[in-house]
């Protein structure tokens, strides 16, 4: 009997485990400290938030495989009849969720654009929100309504695989794989939103770096931070991305192997990697978001030791209010230096007015001489 199919879902199940408890822990610390409820990483909250649901599916998926009977076991319960409604709405869930984490990537970029164009402008969070659950809910319905929905072929609920070239075949790929329907239903539904999501990273990324370059030694660490955090959230992405297209290369390549205990461990580590892929979503962003966050908890847990508050913030406090929290991120160095700058240009035509007082009443006491 082939063993791929338990291999992936007991990789994915311990994966999910894994990421579902990272993501609650920064559910947790951004309800414990109010330090972290800015941007960035309040946009890195909500794409923890969605990896944590996108996790948490595949502890569902594990348990009906799970439920199913010994002569069944061999076979994704995906592509059952019976349940088909069940995976129809994993697979809405997958798009909804995968999607939604990327677009949160999107505006943690398009948030320091903003700042770095209108440091003056107003919090967007509500823009943000609606732009996002809207792109996803759109993306995840049109897959719905497109009907290509369904058991994907590494055997999760997502967009369903292609007619003629079912996982773990052990046969020819199909020579004409780009055409078939559910490929293009890939792309336009999901990994052309990456490619062009990162690409928009990528561009911001240098953009910021050339434009933050130059400013104050006042807001020098503030700026070094913004992209020392800029570049840890686009590389980690585009190296996640890389890894995931890497191991999904190779099971098309070798086919989608049916590996079992008498074939070779190279087709078992396939499954292995393309499912540990898959389930450590949650868990490389949590990584990610107690690493940027650690300093603002520490600065405010040592603000709590100090005079002596025992209790947790009240979620929804201002961060601002509190003695510990100092002028953070791009919008507050870019309006110090603008208000410097223009103290400096402000007190330069002062000194010239005064300058050109001092030359025209010369110039007049000269003028009353000669008349004299």
């Amino acid at each position: 009997m082939s063993e791929h199919l338990p291999l992936m879902q007991t990789t994915l199940f311990c994966g999910a485990i894994i990421s579902t408890v990272a993501c609650m822990s920064v559910i947790i610390q951004h309800a414990r400290f109010s330090s972290v409820r800015r941007a960035p990483l309040s946009l890195l909250f909500w794409r923890s938030c969605t990896n944590f649901v996108f996790s948490s599916q595949f502890l569902v998926t594990f348990a009906v495989q799970l439920s199913l009977p010994d002569r069944e076991q061999g076979e994704f319960w995906g592509g059952m009849m019976r349940f088909s409604g069940l995976c129809s709405s994993l697979a809405f869930l997958t798009q909804f969720t995968a999607l939604a984490s990327e677009l949160w990537l999107l505006m943690i970029c398009v948030d320091l654009m903003l700042s770095l164009t209108q440091p003056f402008r107003s919090a967007s969070m509500p823009w943000y929100h609606a732009l996002v659950w809207s792109l996803s809910l759109l993306s995840a319905l049109s897959m719905v309504l497109l009907r290509v929905d369904g058991p994907a072929r590494i055997h999760i609920c997502w967009i369903k695989q292609e007619p003629g070239l079912s996982s773990g075949n052990g046969g020819g790929c199909s020579a004409d794989w780009f055409q078939q329907p559910a490929n293009l239903a890939n792309w336009y539904l999901f990994f052309g939103w990456v490619l062009l999501i990162h690409s928009f990273g990528v561009f911001v990324l240098l953009y910021a770096s050339a434009r933050l370059q130059d400013g104050l030694l006042a807001t020098y660490e503030i700026r070094a931070s913004t992209i020392k955090d800029l570049r840890l959230y686009v590389l980690t992405g585009l190296g996640y991305w890389t890894v995931a297209a890497i191991s999904y290369i190779l099971l098309y390549v070798y086919c989608y192997p049916a590996w079992d205990a008498d074939h070779q461990a190279w087709d078992g580590f396939l499954w292995v990697a393309m499912a540990g892929v898959v389930a450590s979503r949650g868990l490389v962003d949590a990584l990610m978001w107690h690493y940027t966050a650690n300093a603002s908890i520490s600065a405010e847990l040592a603000w709590r030791r100090e005079h002596g508050a025992v209790q947790a913030s009240i979620i929804g406090s201002r961060p601002a209010s509190k003695p510990w929290a100092r002028p953070f991120g791009v919008p507050d160095a870019l309006r110090e230096e603008w208000v410097r700058q223009l103290e400096s240009n402000l007190g330069g035509m002062r000194q010239l007015e005064s300058i050109w007082r001092e030359a025209g009443g010369g110039r007049r006491e000269a003028g009353g001489g000669r008349r004299k």
